[in-house]
């Protein structure tokens, strides 16, 4: 036998030794992704079909950032700032609220479309949990076995996954957190402090925000751990928690100091948006019962994502009905580690329902949606506490595993009667009407197809307990029906909704174009600086989405004072945007809009000039559109505005005194900077109309008696405003 042949042999051996010893690693992070890929393909998600999975916040502001990001990394231009949203924003801000993790330096590689990019990061960061978790179980507990990978499964594709697993900047703290509490567990029992220093400084660095709720979660956890840890020498205990506690202050502080160069710009720059302006509730209220939150931990509820009420996204697979009792009835494990496990729980479910607690797990601070944010430490904690009760399983007698089946069988049959006024009761805003839509499921199937899992669930546990030899085949049956239960509630209760790939994308190439077009001929004149904006905008951030310097953003670090000023002059502001929209030719002026994207007709007829055109295919919208091949050309426009300012001008120096912006008309505020800014002016640009009849647009109308409007030029129309309050 040749020496190659045996080195090849070797070589498979290895492999062969390799996968064995780390199948449960390798089904941990597999079988969840398996998962989500079969979902990805009932739902026609690309590379399986023609739509992504840009929900919300990832269609409006991290595909877009990524962009810009890319583009950055791309053209080696600086991280610190950014004119292509929001009229100039703080970049750092926006990479530490939203970029920040480690997982976007694959942008440097990626080629493709920027949007493809986050369906692969969803199924990573989800692979990563479960992955993580299957570790943190397996040395905690120093037993490999594939029964823990089930567990890091429930973790990966629970229900806050399904919530929110387009809130990409925030997964990366989920498959962290198990590594964070193995470190801190180390620390506690053998005072090696590195893997917590390094996992929560990484958390933070990812995600600051998220990062708050684990830094209150490990101090909640520090406690429990020095409640529950046996100590054996009296004498040496009060040293020992003083040396224990001054190492876990330490080492938090190291993990905050390791995130401080995002930490801080952060903190500084969220002090100037409206997010900051929070009171602290004057009295404790609570939003449901303590049923609610049992009854949404079955399958296929509905999750709560962005605009339902406070309702913790808390399902993570039905068999821990039946494991959590099971564990506070287990006396193999220690009574102090499940009185602590017991506070702990007790202690999350209760900051979901009062209002107090969910303001401090917010950073003091509620959401503004997207409630119950910390949810996944719950889940957390509920598949820990149920893979130790599964290790013990052999040690609990029929008896028990019968009564506790029959009691989970009565309860969740008692939730069907208490939680029925949720498909009813119409007083709560039609609660249940509203979070199923678009969603296939109902009360039926919510308690029944739950009771049959928990009963299939109860059946293999007792086989398994009763038949030794039967052991492997019965896990491998446990892994089979615990993913299909998963992916099965992953497909009903998640993604409800895509977007078409192609018409995310469709008119990309002409922007760019016409980007090029408006870039010579500023050129020709001269014009370093100038800003783009579209008529009709396509997300809210899209000049990082197609590469120009834009007026409008929507990001939660945007600035209190500039949307004030938007709102005080007209413009379209929310909670956490601003915008183009509504502006008049005098503010287009004022923020250097020199070229204006159409789909047709500029906004402001009489303002801009046509420049250039590019035709571009539109995707097809409907089967209808699929089948047709003969779909007409569509076009974008590029107009030019006539009376453009430059980034800087000169106005009378006394005019932040004398411009008034108070008086919530913006045809006031605008006239009034005109006659503060130069001096001697004392025009109005905008001339108040009288209609002969009230609420009636087709009118006659005459000019307030004092105004002095003189016609200019001789055109037949002129462009009329109305401001509606």
């Amino acid at each position: 036998m040749s020496n190659s042949k045996l080195a090849v042999d070797k070589g498979i051996d290895r492999f062969d030794k390799w996968f064995k010893d780390n199948l449960v690693y390798i089904a941990a992070f597999f079988l969840p992704v398996i998962s989500m890929l079969i979902v990805y393909s009932l739902k026609d998600i690309y590379p399986f079909g023609d739509d992504m999975y840009l929900r919300s916040d990832n269609y409006h502001q991290y595909t877009p950032y990524l962009q810009i990001l890319q583009d950055n990394f791309k053209n080696f231009e600086g991280f610190f700032y950014t004119w292509k949203i929001g009229a100039g924003m703080n970049f750092l801000a926006i990479i530490a609220y939203y970029l920040a993790s480690p997982f976007n330096l694959i942008l440097l590689f990626f080629k493709g479309r920027v949007g493809d990019i986050v369906a692969f990061f969803i199924i990573s960061k989800m692979g990563l949990s479960s992955l993580t978790t299957t570790y943190y179980l397996v040395k905690k507990h120093n037993k490999k076995t594939l029964v823990a990978s089930l567990f890091g499964m429930a973790y990966a594709l629970s229900a806050y996954f399904a919530a929110f697993n387009w809130n990409i900047m925030w997964l990366d703290c989920m498959f962290i957190l198990p590594l964070i509490i193995l470190g801190l567990e180390r620390l506690v029992k053998e005072g090696k402090y590195l893997l917590y220093i390094i996992s929560l400084g990484v958390a933070i660095f990812s995600n600051y925000y998220i990062g708050i709720m684990l830094c209150i979660f490990s101090v909640l956890y520090f406690i429990y751990l020095i409640f529950t840890q046996e100590v054996s020498d009296d004498f040496k205990k009060p040293h020992y928690y003083m040396v224990t506690t001054v190492k876990y202050g330490i080492s938090s502080l190291i993990a905050g100091g390791l995130a401080a160069i995002v930490i801080l710009p952060e903190y500084y720059n969220l002090l100037t948006t409206l997010s900051a302006k929070n009171e602290f509730p004057k009295e404790m209220d609570r939003y449901f019962s303590v049923f609610f939150m049992f009854f949404r931990s079955l399958m296929f509820v509905p999750v709560a994502d962005l605009k339902y009420p406070q309702s913790p996204n808390i399902y993570c697979s039905v068999v821990m009905f039946l494991l959590i009792p099971l564990y506070f009835l287990s006396k193999k494990i220690n009574v102090k580690e499940r009185i602590g496990k017991f506070v702990l729980i007790a202690a999350m479910l209760l900051s979901f329902n009062l209002n107090i607690p969910n303001y401090l797990w917010h950073g003091m601070h509620f959401p503004n949606s997207l409630p119950c944010r910390e949810s996944f430490i719950y889940i957390f904690l509920i598949v820990t506490t149920g893979y130790e009760a599964a290790i013990h399983i052999k040690d609990f007698t029929d008896r028990q595993i019968g009564s506790v089946f029959a009691g989970v069988v009565g309860f969740v049959l008692l939730l069907e009667e208490t939680m029925r006024y949720v498909f009813t009761d119409t007083s709560s805003s039609n609660y249940f009407t509203e979070l199923t839509s678009g969603i296939e499921t109902n009360m039926f199937k919510i308690i029944y197809y739950s009771l049959a899992a928990i009963t299939v669930y109860a059946f293999l546990i007792y086989i398994y307990k009763r038949k030794t030899e039967l052991h492997g085949f019965i896990v491998y049956l446990l892994l089979l029906v615990s993913m299909t239960e998963l992916t099965y509630n992953m497909k009903v209760t998640s993604i409800p909704n895509t977007v078409s790939r192609d018409g995310y994308y469709e008119s990309n190439s002409a922007y760019y174009k016409l980007n090029d077009v408006a870039k010579d001929d500023a050129k020709k004149e001269d014009v370093i600086f100038f800003r783009s904006e579209e008529e009709s905008d396509r997300t809210k951030n899209d000049g990082g989405l197609f590469n120009y310097q834009s007026m409008s953003t929507f990001s939660s670090v945007a600035s209190a004072n500039i949307q004030h000023f938007y709102k005080a002059i007209g413009l379209k502001t929310s909670f956490n945007a601003y915008s183009y929209v509504g502006h008049t030719p005098l503010t287009a002026a004022l923020f250097s809009v020199k070229y204006e994207f159409t789909g047709a007709s500029p906004s402001i007829p009489n303002n801009f000039d046509y420049l250039a055109e590019e035709e571009y295919t539109k995707a097809p919208i409907g089967q209808h559109e699929k089948e047709t091949t003969n779909i007409p050309p569509s076009h974008l426009y590029l107009y030019k505005n006539k009376a453009c300012l430059p980034l800087g001008f000169m106005i009378d120096s006394n005019t932040n005194q004398t411009w008034y912006t108070e008086s919530g008309n913006p045809f006031d505020v605008q006239n009034s900077f005109l006659k503060s800014a130069i001096p001697g002016f004392g025009k109005s640009i905008f001339h108040k109309l009288s209609t002969d009849g009230n609420g009636t647009i087709q009118t006659m109308y005459s000019l307030d008696p004092d105004d002095t409007f003189v016609l200019s030029g001789e055109q037949d129309t002129y462009d009329v405003y109305f401001y509606i309050p």
